[in-house]
């Protein structure tokens, strides 16, 4: 007989366990990404009209990406129509009236039908009843001197032909349920339009994105906030503007970045950068290089005088972001350095999160991962301090946020 080691056993046992159970993902299939048809599926079951034209922009931007210009385009028209008020259906045309019954006219040599008048002067057969007038329409009273024969009930429309059944009546349709009314929230509605222009721009459709974008400004102007309306305005500068992508109108960019500067320098002192930092994207995207490097001195100099440590911060971090966009490179470094500082001296928890965010954010943007990613860490520990739980909840969900975006940007 044959004795084996423990150890010999133990290693055939594993061999065995190895080739019937392969090893944890080995043998397992990658989910495949969803399809362009089944992600517009997803897009129309969207809760809103709103959430339905966001999800399909994005399918649409996909589209375009991957070539399909005429799937973008028709993806982007369907967006547009769920942020369009429905017009009210126009009412039905009345029915027409039936034409009354009437009996041919006899030809010419037969004799005339009962009923009908007798030659001048002949006399009437005794007995013979007297011609009646034409029965009165329903509801009216018979004319005057109109009999009724004995027996019968007064006809209320034309008899039918003898040994032939009733006509029968028209079926009652029944009501179809109108829709209810499409109600826009132009707080969501015209920054999606604006951002439907922008991909129909760069499909090379200047003129549908000419047309949206000036639906998407007209749905801005019902916009409460001053804030809101002036970066939508500025978004839309930036798109009308001449940089690859733009529509290449430099004189419609120029009125409506006028038009946000104007509302951002009325907005109150304290969140007045953030109105002019979007003003100043607004130029950088258009491609105004002169009008962007005056906006961004302006935007510095309101940034400084904030009292708020946390907005002086965001509103220095907002600048140096602008002057990464803008390609100078060296001066966004000094203004996020300044910015970084002055968020890590905030004495609230709260206010400290949010100010380590924003620098973060645009520290990642200027190119900067590595330092992006320490106030991040920073600022998910602050978040972690917050004494509220529900700000607390709030705090990080910003910088879970946050986080993913730099980490997107790789």
């Amino acid at each position: 007989m044959c004795f084996r080691s423990p150890a010999v056993v133990a290693v055939t046992l594993l061999a065995v366990l190895v080739g019937l159970f392969p090893i944890a993902g080995c043998g397992s299939k990658k989910r495949k990404p969803p399809t362009i048809a089944e992600l517009l599926d997803r897009a129309r079951t969207a809760g809103s009209d709103e959430a339905q034209a966001k999800e399909l922009t994005r399918v649409a931007r996909l589209q375009l990406r991957s070539g399909n210009k005429s799937g973008a385009s028709k993806t982007l028209s369907e967006a547009r129509s769920r942020l369009t008020p429905q017009k009210p259906k126009p009412a039905p045309p009345p029915a027409p009236a039936e034409p009354p019954a009437t009996e041919p006219a006899p030809a010419e040599g037969e004799p005339k039908g009962e009923g009908e008048a007798k030659p001048e002067g002949e006399a009437k057969p005794e007995g013979e009843p007297t011609t009646e007038p034409a029965a009165a329409a329903e509801g009216e009273p018979p004319a005057e001197g109109a009999t009724t024969p004995a027996g019968e009930a007064p006809a209320d429309a034309a008899a039918a032909p003898e040994g032939e059944p009733a006509a029968a009546e028209p079926p009652v349709e029944e009501a179809v349920p109108e829709e209810p009314p499409r109600v826009i929230n132009p707080v969501i509605a015209a920054p999606l339009l604006a951002e439907i222009a922008a991909v129909y721009s760069e499909l090379g459709e200047k003129g549908a994105a000419r047309d949206v974008l000036k639906q998407s400004i007209k749905l801005g102007s019902e916009i409460p906030d001053e804030i809101s309306r002036a970066t939508l305005l500025a978004s839309a500068g930036g798109i009308y503007g001449v940089r690859q992508g733009g529509i290449g109108d430099a004189a419609a960019a120029r009125r409506e970045l006028k038009k946000a500067t104007e509302l951002a320098v009325a907005v109150e002192e304290r969140f007045r950068a953030q109105a002019l930092s979007a003003v100043a994207m607004g130029y950088v995207n258009a491609g105004l290089a002169k009008e962007a490097s005056q906006m961004v001195d302006a935007l510095e100099e309101s940034a400084r005088g904030v009292d708020s440590p946390r907005a002086r911060a965001e509103a220095l971090a907002a600048a140096g972001n602008v002057r990464a966009q803008s390609g100078d490179k060296e001066k966004a470094t000094e203004l996020l350095g300044e910015a970084a500082s002055t968020a890590k001296g905030i004495e609230g928890y709260e206010n400290r999160t949010y100010a380590l965010a924003a620098v973060a954010d645009a520290t990642s943007a200027n190119g900067d991962r590595k330092a992006a990613l320490k106030l991040i860490a920073e600022a998910e520990k602050s978040a972690g301090k917050v004494g509220d739980p529900d700000a607390q909840e709030n705090a990080k969900s910003k910088v879970r946020a946050t986080k993913a975006e730099i980490e997107r940007r790789k």
